[in-house]
């Protein structure tokens, strides 16, 4: 092993202590003062291993040649290495030398770089935890007059609530978290920047907030996060019996810790820092072994990168796509990195099809995980108490078991209690009744006498709940909340879901246990809700990690590739912004006040990725192979740039690399987004026991226009569910005027009224005492427009039908169905037409009846336009959808039927009374100017009757027939654009469909549906 040493300069700059006080508080903030400094004599010795071997390699040679008490007893050092997964790795290394040498081994104590704060003196005052340095910027926020910091908040907040401070809390302490790399505090870093800062004034009021965040912790005793590791840097001290202190692999320690490190070796502790890098490049590096920007950022690698050693892909699956295969057919070790979080997902989920297990030592965060979603969904719920928030929350399968465990039913209603009936029960209700709150809910089920059911008892048992949890002590509340959701529930021994839950839960008591407290400790008394709020807000991004086997792939991230000691290497997502990692702006604090600070910078990230890549590449040089992929376009479709890192090559070499970075990636590597690839076809089939006995006048226009669509419809039972809905469709819209419409003719006084004024009255009160009865009092705003509009739309019909009456013509009939105004079913081709007309009139003196229908939507239309549509001369020809029935659609004029309603309810009533018929629309639009009657004389003039029958029996024959398939490519009307198949016939297998249709055809038996 190549070893080279140095003793750190005299004059290096390192960063000292000033004390400041102010406010009865004493502040410990780091200066930067390289006088001072030059009287500091640490001995900090920088060792250059190499970097023809892995890290961990010569991390263990350095460690063996330190031994005192036999080579295998460490127990007098510690180390400091750059993430827990390093020391994982490290202290396996050193138990398989020792086990190599059948020896003992007592290690070290390995830590990551702020560890050593761990060393310094316990603070007079706590420092305090998250939960209460969150809770005391709440409290100042929510009783800060904003227009006392207009720098601050420019435009005050709309609602200045718990949430808005729990957000602004969370930025605010961001900000604190990042000054505190250097042990600043706001109002020292605001003096740092001095009077011509631009934003001095903005800063200034930063610190007055500030000033009364640290009063707000110092009435209950604690102190400032930032103030307390200071202090600690500071007070540093080497713990009893430590003889020294190794450093391995820290390229970029934070000023606090340089400076705890330089207080330890002051105090003297031998400190040893060793940098994976020959003694050649001791130049490039500065005295705490970080790599110097003005080094690492000009000239290029020093190193070979060949151009087949980068990969240019398309996007993250494409990258995912590539790992898999590497994984696939990699005969060694291979070690992988993933610096693009979009594409762990992906490789994670294509690496557990193929049956590979994955290690991810980085872990996925508490907000990840399904009991966070649980809480999510409850806190709502509890802020809340709406209906939308109770959905979302009854749908976790937990919750919903949960929930029945409680319902009690007669023993004839099992069947109906199972979770499937209870969420089909609860989506009825919501499309029905459209409630608000789960009190309007229960309102509405009280209206139609439905409080019993699995639903209604769901609703108690919830609301119950919420009183109990929201009224008890809330760490008692939580725990007793989830042992009621979680009580019934499996957890299998070893499966990766188990072990995630019980980090989880882990994390949970901790976080709960710190909100009691800081609870208990500030004056704000807090509800359930808020708590809740409080505590997923620090649960939410805590890292969870899995526990990984022997023979696992481990997915690594970029700070762990350096301590990876396979010979192929392979690290994807190697774009700007990923790698290096940018330092983007911050809202309080911009990137150029970073330098100010002494605060890490992206130069700085720069050079120390270059590092790294440098000796990962370095490593393999020899033996091995390291390949480096990259995307051109990330999994939104956002355009992707190549890493800088890969353009420091000669600059002879940088117009080729250039035009190779920035070139179309190979067509074969343009794997598509998973959520965009069609995994299977759907392949639809004829239901055994589908009986054709029945159709409604209605749903001919359903067939004319698509067979399979229609086939979908009424053949498969698919309708459209819409969990969003907050307003009436167009259904219930019309429904409700046809409510007012039947209320007013079933009224013998109301029927013949010629007083425009009451008629108007009238249905206005119907409608809205319709409104009320099917969603409730408490009406949200939608409805209430919507409510006014129908009223609007309503009271504009009244001199119609006023005109009407005037005209002689009498209200024979409403809301009338087809076999009760023949006396008897109405028979074609063995299948019953049915349906049911809004209203029939009859003129006494003429002798004459006419068929009124009801008409809502946003534009006026004539009878004829909604039935007939003309068929340009070039496309006379049948369609293939068509086939089975344009002949007897089409009119000798060329127009085509659409819809048959109308003429199929006037062919019933003169079949009836065999005297004329008329037919006509009364249009309901928004525009009320616009209501009015539209006949259609051309109806009987024109002899259309007979023809609309013969295309009903035409349509009658071909759905016999099961004639389903093909769909009609661009229909008028789409009921099934959010299955997202736009292309139907590669979106669909209809093999089946039409080998059953074949057999009914045949008199043979339909095979069952798939």
């Amino acid at each position: 092993m190549e070893q080279s040493s140095r003793l750190l300069p005299h004059a290096a700059p390192v960063e000292s202590i000033s004390v400041l006080a102010y406010g009865g508080l004493c502040s410990l903030v780091l200066v930067m003062d390289c006088n001072e400094a030059a009287s500091i004599k640490p001995e900090i010795e920088i060792i250059f291993l190499g970097w023809d071997r892995p890290m961990v390699e010569t991390a263990v040679a350095t460690l063996l040649a330190e031994g005192t008490k036999g080579n295998y007893d460490f127990s007098d050092l510690a180390v400091v290495v750059p993430t827990a997964e390093a020391g994982r790795k490290l202290r396996a290394a050193l138990a398989q030398q020792a086990s190599l040498q059948d020896q003992a081994v007592l290690v070290p104590e390995i830590m990551t770089p702020e560890g050593v704060l761990a060393w310094g003196e316990v603070p007079v005052l706590v420092s305090a935890s998250d939960a209460e340095s969150m809770l005391a910027w709440v409290e100042v926020l929510l009783e800060l007059d904003c227009a006392s910091v207009p720098q601050v908040f420019p435009r005050p907040p709309t609602q200045q609530d718990f949430p808005w401070a729990l957000q602004m809390a969370a930025t605010l302490r961001r900000l604190q978290y990042t000054l505190g790399e250097a042990g600043w505090s706001i109002a020292v870093a605001a003096a740092r920047f001095g009077p011509e800062f631009t934003e001095a004034e903005r800063w200034e009021q930063l610190s007055t907030l500030e000033r009364r965040y640290e009063a707000s912790l110092a009435r209950a005793g604690l102190q400032e996060r930032n103030r307390a590791l200071a202090r600690a840097a500071l007070s540093a001290q080497p713990p009893v019996g430590l003889r020294k202190l190794f450093i391995f692999g820290v390229p970029e320690p934070l000023p606090l810790v340089r400076t705890a490190w330089a207080q330890l070796a002051e105090r003297g502790l031998a400190i040893t820092i060793g940098l994976q890098a020959p003694p050649t490049l001791a130049e490039a590096f500065d005295a705490w072994g970080r790599p110097l920007p003005a080094i690492w950022t000009e000239r290029p690698l020093p190193l070979f990168l060949p151009q087949e050693q980068i990969c240019l892909l398309q996007n993250p699956a494409s990258q995912a796509e590539r790992l898999l295969q590497l994984a696939e057919e990699a005969s060694g070790a291979l070690a992988i990195g993933v610096a693009d979080q979009e594409i762990l997902p992906l490789a994670l989920a294509k690496f557990s099809e193929r049956g590979i297990p994955v290690f991810n030592p980085e872990g996925v965060t508490f907000g990840a995980q399904s009991l966070h979603w649980l809480l999510s969904c409850w806190q709502e719920l509890l802020a809340s108490r709406s209906w939308a928030a109770w959905a979302q929350w009854m749908r976790i399968p937990e919750v919903t078991a949960a929930l029945l465990g409680e319902i009690v039913l007669p023993p004839d209603d099992k069947a109906l209690s199972g979770p499937t009936a209870l969420l089909r029960e609860a989506d009825g209700c919501a499309a029905a009744h459209l409630p608000t709150t789960i009190t309007d809910a229960l309102g509405a089920l009280k209206r139609s006498q439905k409080e019993s059911s699995a639903l209604g008892q769901a609703l108690r048992v919830s609301a119950r709940w919420l009183d109990d949890f929201a009224n008890e002590d809330f760490a008692v509340a939580l725990t007793d909340y989830l042992e009621l959701i979680y009580r019934g529930v499996d957890w299998p021994r070893g499966d990766p879901k188990t072990t995630a839950f019980r980090q989880a839960s882990e994390h949970l008591l901790t976080k709960l246990d710190d909100i009691t407290r800081a609870a208990a400790s500030l004056p704000r008394r807090l509800d359930a809700a808020q708590l809740l709020q409080l505590l997923l807000r620090l649960l939410r991004d805590l890292p969870l990690f899995p526990e990984g086997g022997t023979d696992s792939v481990e997915l690594s991230g970029w700070l762990e590739m350096p301590w990876q000691t396979a010979d192929h290497l392979v690290v994807a997502g190697l774009n700007d912004g990923l790698v290096p990692t940018a330092i983007t702006a911050d809202a309080w604090l911009p990137h150029s006040l970073r330098g100010t600070l002494n605060l890490r910078t992206n130069d700085e990230r720069f050079a120390t990725d270059a590092y790294r890549l440098a000796a990962m590449l370095h490593q393999r040089a020899a033996k091995g192979r390291v390949e480096l992929l990259l995307g051109r376009e990330s999994a939104s479709g956002d355009g992707l740039t190549p890493s800088r890192l890969l353009l420091l090559c000669p600059a002879a070499e940088l117009p080729t690399r250039v035009n190779e970075l920035f070139a179309d990636p190979p067509e074969d590597s343009q794997v598509k987004l998973a959520e965009w690839e069609r995994a299977w076809r759907l392949r639809p089939r004829l239901p055994e026991n589908l009986a054709f006995t029945k159709i409604s006048a209605t749903m001919f226009l359903k067939y004319l226009q698509c067979p399979f669509r229609y086939f979908l419809e009424v053949g498969l039972k698919m309708q459209e569910y819409d969990a969003q809905k907050q307003e009436m469709d167009a259904l219930e819209f019309g429904n409700l005027c046809h409510f007012a419409f039947e209320e007013l003719a079933m009224d013998p006084i109301m029927k013949t009224e010629l007083d425009v004024g009451r008629v108007a009255a009238f249905l206005k009160a119907k409608a809205a005492e319709k409104v009320q009865q099917i969603y409730g009092s408490n009406l949200s705003v939608p409805l209430l427009v919507q409510r006014s509009s129908i009223q609007q739309r309503l009271a504009a019909a009244a001199p119609v039908l006023v005109q009407s009456r005037l005209e002689g013509w009498e209200i024979m009939f409403v809301e009338i169905n087809v076999r009760d105004l023949l006396g008897e079913p109405w028979m074609v081709e063995g299948v019953e037409i049915s349906g049911r007309i809004d209203m029939v009139e009859y003129h006494p003196q003429l002798e004459k009846w006419r068929i009124i229908d009801y008409k809502t939507s946003a534009k006026p239309v004539t009878p004829e336009q909604a039935h007939l549509v003309p068929v340009p001369t070039k496309a006379r020809e049948a369609r293939p959808f068509e086939a089975g029935f344009i002949e007897a659609a089409t009119l000798p004029d060329g127009r085509r039927w659409k819809n048959l309603q109308l003429p199929l309810y006037a062919a019933a009533l003169r079949r009836r009374y065999q005297q004329p018929v008329e037919a006509a629309y009364l249009n309901l639009p928004p525009a009320t100017s616009l209501v009015k009657l539209s006949d259609w004389p051309e109806l009987v003039a024109g002899n259309l009757l007979d023809q609309a029958v013969e295309c009903a029996t035409a349509v009658i024959r071909c759905i016999k027939d099961a004639q389903f398939w093909p769909p009609n490519p661009k229909p008028e009307y789409e009921n099934f654009a959010r299955l997202g198949l736009e292309e139907w016939e590669d979106a669909i297998d209809p093999s089946g469909l039409l080998a059953d249709a074949a057999a009914r055809r045949a008199g043979g038996v339909v095979a069952a549906i798939d």
